[in-house]
């Protein structure tokens, strides 16, 4: 026990009527010895989550078997404290198990069947012979534990008892399949699927799932056939697991069944069914499967992950003509053929060159731009030319595709076409895109010619580049907007030089040059004494961004600089203190947090017990 802990007086404190007060001493009391068991197992009746989860903490930080002793009798208690109890347990471990063993043969069925569950969560040291007589215990939902437990303890010796345990009550079967699912051993497959005849519909879809997840292929011959002869639901069932057991050619029979479930199947049906169709290798499917991709809207977060994982699966058919012929089809809807392009570049189709050239003409903004990205991944002679010529559309969007599309393509023949653009260019989004294939292309041409580019082009450069000598060159331009680009991007770098440039700018009389100069120091190898000026800069963005580089550093000594910051003058730069405080952690960092729980600001008071929660 650390002499600092005053146990008495923090087990005094765990009754104060202040929740912080309370929710302190449970925390501080995992530094203290067995006095503090019997009050912390009090704290856990707390009417404040906070106290309860900080008591729970500390009681597994003193942990042995004193605590678990004393635990036990909460497995008795009302569903909250019964599992806090086996949380407890389990994390104080193998001190835990020789007290688990009394309970197995405890009146209580569900005393029984929580000393199962605790013995396999905690594994170390527990003797599997304690576990085997309970697979006869008269209790289902104890046979059932022990059926998961001997699967966890003694995976390799217990295959014929699990197989017998498939005969047991639907309960304990259930538990049986769900063991040697994860057991994976293919001579459970034949016992398994006896059970795909049960009268019971919920076992028959336990064993096509504990099928599915042995994935052997016994397990995929004995789906296959069960696919055959079911229908509706269970098919579906049946069919998903077949495709995670890993659908071959040799079984061309599902292939209806699964676009069945691609067209009219909810979404995770479709996906398993997109697994399915992509097994079996036969790219009929891939325009109704793109037609799927097409329909959806990425714009929504969930159906964009979805559009990305249908992309993936397509890839796996590697380079073929049907992205061609998806995107010659008018009736394809336009985000279909969308896709379609972009897998056509992703996969580097050659034979889909020429269709992507004749859709730059088209009006469809989106297909044209979708083809102009896709013939710059191709990179083919024709694609290079193609896009030279879109360099000119008036549509920006577009433009801008055939620009980034010539930057993946690397072709020096494109530098001058670009370079021509680079002053008539009216977009800064587009004008940055030009710079960064021009950079791609050949950045020592461009960088040569940089005294004769405007500004606005040098700007963009410094944004663009990570080339050390350009940007200290950048740095010391005259225009103070290439000069801010410069130190940002020297803010990614961690050269000496660079570190030199950008603290030679935080020291400047311009405010917003030391903004952006402290703002770049973030990312660079800086020391302590280079940021604990900037601490007492009149600007508060400065402040700011230099209490988040303390934070960042990451050692407890920058608490007793932090300490200050919670004094500010403004908000936000206490806000960033308190952020450093959490992100750097420790007794001292709690205490400081636990100050600013008292601050006169709401806004900070809130943080502050965030922050303290988190930690």
């Amino acid at each position: 026990m650390e002499d600092t802990v005053d146990v008495n007086q923090l087990m005094k404190d765990l009754r104060d009527r202040n929740v912080s007060v309370r929710r302190t001493a449970a925390k501080e009391l995992a530094g203290a010895d067995e006095r503090a068991v019997y009050p912390l197992i009090n704290a856990l009746k707390d009417d404040n989550p906070g106290v309860q989860d900080a008591a729970m903490r500390s009681l597994v930080s003193i942990g042995g078997q004193v605590v678990a002793y004393m635990i036990l009798p909460l497995l008795r208690e009302d569903s909250f404290l019964r599992n806090t109890a086996m949380l407890i347990l389990k994390d104080i471990g193998v001190p835990s198990v020789g007290l688990l063993y009394p309970l197995l043969t405890d009146k209580d069925d569900d005393v029984r069947k929580f000393a199962l569950d605790l013995l396999g969560d905690i594994r170390e040291t527990v003797e599997p012979g304690r576990i085997l007589p309970l697979l006869k215990d008269p209790n289902a939902n104890v046979r059932a534990s022990a059926v998961r437990a001997v699967g966890i303890l003694v995976p390799d010796g217990v295959l014929d008892t699990l197989i017998d345990c498939l005969k047991d009550e639907e309960w304990v079967s259930f538990a049986a399949l769900e063991t040697l699912a994860v057991i994976k051993d293919d001579r459970a497959v034949g016992p398994i699927a006896k059970l795909l005849e049960d009268q019971s519909l919920t076992l028959r879809l336990a064993a096509v799932e504990s099928l599915g997840a042995i994935g052997s292929g016994k397990a995929s011959e004995a789906l296959f056939e069960h696919v055959r002869k079911s229908e509706g639901m269970e098919q579906s069932e049946a069919i998903k697991s077949l495709v995670q057991t890993g659908v071959t050619p040799s079984m061309s029979a599902v292939y209806d069944l699964l676009l069945e479930l691609v067209q009219n199947g909810a979404w995770e049906e479709k996906a398993i069914a997109i697994r399915g169709l992509v097994d079996l290798r036969d790219v009929n499917a891939i325009p109704i499967i793109v037609d799927v991709a097409g329909s959806l809207d990425e714009s929504i977060p969930d159906e964009e992950e979805q559009v990305v994982m249908i992309k993936g699966a397509l890839k796996e058919f590697g380079e073929t003509e049907a992205y061609g012929e998806i995107l010659s089809d008018r009736g394809t809807r336009f985000k279909g053929r969308v896709i379609a392009a972009e897998l056509a570049g992703e996969t580097r189709s050659m034979s889909a060159v020429p269709t992507l050239i004749k859709c730059l003409t088209e009006d469809m903004r989106d297909v044209k731009r979708a083809c102009a990205m896709a013939l710059g991944m191709i990179g083919t002679p024709e694609a290079v030319e193609a896009l030279m010529k879109v360099v000119d559309d008036l549509e920006g969007h577009v433009r801008k595709a055939a620009i980034i599309g010539l930057g993946h393509t690397g072709d020096k023949k494109a530098f001058d076409k670009l370079f021509g653009q680079l002053e008539a260019e009216e977009y800064d989004d587009i004008l940055e895109a030009t710079v960064k294939s021009l950079i791609a292309i050949d950045a020592r041409k461009l960088y040569s010619q940089m005294d004769s580019l405007p500004s606005r082009v040098k700007s963009s450069v410094a944004r663009s580049s990570s080339d050390l000598e350009v940007l200290l060159t950048l740095a010391g331009d005259e225009d103070p907007s290439v000069v801010l680009a410069a130190l940002s991007g020297l803010g990614g770098l961690k050269d000496q030089k660079a570190v030199d440039r950008v603290l030679e700018a935080a020291g400047s009389f311009d405010p917003e040059l030391r903004r952006t100069a402290t703002m770049a120091l973030s990312g660079m190898p800086v020391k302590v004494k280079d940021v604990l000026p900037l601490l007492q800069d009149k600007d508060m963005w400065v402040r700011l961004h230099a209490a988040r580089i303390l934070g960042q550093l990451g050692s407890e000594d920058m608490l007793r600089h932090l300490e200050p910051m919670i004094r500010d003058c403004d908000v936000p730069v206490v806000l960033a203190a308190i952020e450093s405080m959490a992100a750097i952690g420790g007794r001292e960092a709690f205490a400081l947090l636990s100050r600013a729980e008292e601050h006169d600001d709401e806004r900070v008071r809130a943080a502050a017990t965030k922050a303290i929660e988190r930690m």
